[in-house]
């Protein structure tokens, strides 16, 4: 099975004592991870369906699931934690056949004697079915070949190497292919991975310090949280922190690089097995630029106009992706065909040194008085403003300029709306400046817990005021 690049059973075999898991209570070496993956694999092969659901977390039972997943072939769907009842059934019923596994369920799969061999692998090999949000909003299964996960860790070892006392710190959701991505690449590194059951600013800082991190995944959102804390030059015993999910604000990448902290900016999605384009270990960059990186090794990345044509460095235009870490469709759909590029619903463009800028979604642009604002720009400004826990930009309809941007903050205790607005504005060109705004206790989100600017657009428009400039 190790042809697969993904086998439990090859890095029992060559790294037995090495430390797999470090759980909350206990460390696991590959070679007793292996023996639960075995007890694991045969409850999958018992089960009768062509496709296990479950809801996966930071748990032996979980972890084994997968890992024994991986080595059969045998696909699974990821439940997010999060979601209601009536979303996760709905989610269920886009599967077509598939056994939904509680929680009770999944560690019977463990139980009983051990056995001595592993099951019959499937001749196919299978897939992870993860949930991203369309432009609807609605969730989708995106169907994910383990052929792509294993060449997209190999991806990312050939652009940042891991050394031999790496150990990758989880912090991030298992249901998303940034969390599950972490488990794939260690699994081929043969690295440790240290399981957080949630996001905590104090824990995860804790975790760096006394379980000896070096490497760790992040969305803004968590690194600000954490750059607040009274420990946060914790972060700066790290190697390096991939950061993605969503805009890297030149001010958070300013505030982090002033404590020592190496954070690597990072633009990938479910459909690309994560990330396709990340900045480097490279002394010559500088540590505060705005780009999300070069294209990994083996990930063809361009820039298009709507008609397909390639666009030149320094124009923008929609990112197009090729290579072998592309889904295969999604569930439900059409498969795409093998080897086809992926026009991502982004626009970007790559700047001369050949790396990459993301603008934003294509299909997200407010169109005002003839000029063009990517919300995302807009966003990044007014998340790097102190007191901002959540930021989220739309349009709404103005006959005079067509469309204005409006703003809904999620803001700490005491903190002034219009002082965040004209701070951030002044960073802004004049097009670009929100108009209106609103405070919410937290933004609008789709089912997958993305934000929701139709919704937005759509339920705040009638509690927006309007943005007054104060004279000093």
């Amino acid at each position: 099975m190790s042809a697969r690049g993904l086998s439990i059973r090859a890095a029992a075999e060559v790294a037995p004592h090495r430390v797999a898991l470090d759980l909350p209570a206990r460390n696991v070496a590959f070679a007793a991870l292996e023996t639960h993956a075995r007890r694991a694999a045969h409850g999958l092969a018992a089960s009768g369906s062509r496709v296990i659901a479950f809801t996966p977390r930071p748990t032996l039972e979980s972890l084994a699931t997968i890992y024994a997943a991986l080595e059969l072939g045998r696909s699974f769907a990821l439940l997010h934690p999060r979601w209601s009842a009536d979303e996760r059934v709905h989610a269920l019923s886009t599967l077509g056949d598939v056994r939904h596994v509680d929680e009770t369920e999944l560690c019977g799969l463990s139980e009983g004697p051990l056995p001595d061999a592993w099951p019959t692998p499937s001749p196919d090999l299978g897939e992870a079915l993860v949930f991203t949000s369309g432009t609807t909003g609605a969730p989708r299964a995106a169907r994910i070949g383990f052929d792509a996960l294993a060449a997209a860790a190999r991806a990312h070892e050939s652009a940042l190497p891991f050394e031999p006392d790496d150990a990758w710190l989880l912090a991030m959701p298992l249901s998303h292919v940034g969390g599950l991505s972490i488990l794939t690449r260690c699994l081929t590194a043969r690295a440790r991975v240290i399981c957080l059951e949630r996001f905590e600013a104090g824990a995860f800082l804790a975790a760096v310090r006394e379980r000896s991190a070096t490497l760790a995944s992040v969305v803004p959102s968590m690194l600000s949280v954490m750059l607040d804390h009274a420990q946060s030059r914790e972060l700066a015993r790290l190697r390096f922190a991939l950061v993605g999910g969503a805009a890297y604000a030149p001010l958070l990448r300013a505030r982090a690089h002033e404590i020592g902290i190496t954070t690597l900016a990072t633009y990938g999605m479910t459909e690309t097995a994560a990330q396709v384009a990340t900045q480097r270990l490279d002394p010559t960059r500088a540590p505060t630029s705005s780009d999300s990186g070069m294209p990994l090794p083996g990930v063809l990345l361009e820039i298009v106009d709507d008609d397909g044509a390639l666009l030149p460095a320094g124009k923008a235009g929609r990112i197009r992706v090729s290579g072998p870490t592309l889904f295969r469709g999604y569930v439900g759909e059409v498969s795409r065909a093998l080897g086809a590029p992926f026009v991502t619903g982004d626009e970007g463009y790559f700047d001369e040194r050949g790396a990459l800028h993301v603008l934003g979604r294509a299909d997200d642009v407010i169109v005002t008085g003839g000029e063009n604002v990517h919300p995302l720009e807009v966003e990044v400004e007014l998340a790097a403003e102190e007191g901002v826990l959540g930021a989220l930009v739309f349009g709404v309809p103005n006959e005079t300029w067509g469309e204005i941007v409006a703003t809904a903050l999620v803001l700490g205790t005491g903190v002034d709306p219009l002082g965040v607005l004209e701070r951030a504005a002044s960073r802004l060109a004049a097009f670009k400046k929100p108009r209106r705004y609103v405070v919410v206790a937290s933004l609008p989100l789709t089912p997958n817990g993305k934000p929701d600017r139709k919704r937005a657009g759509r339920d705040l428009a009638a509690r927006l005021e309007t943005v007054v400039t104060r004279r000093a």
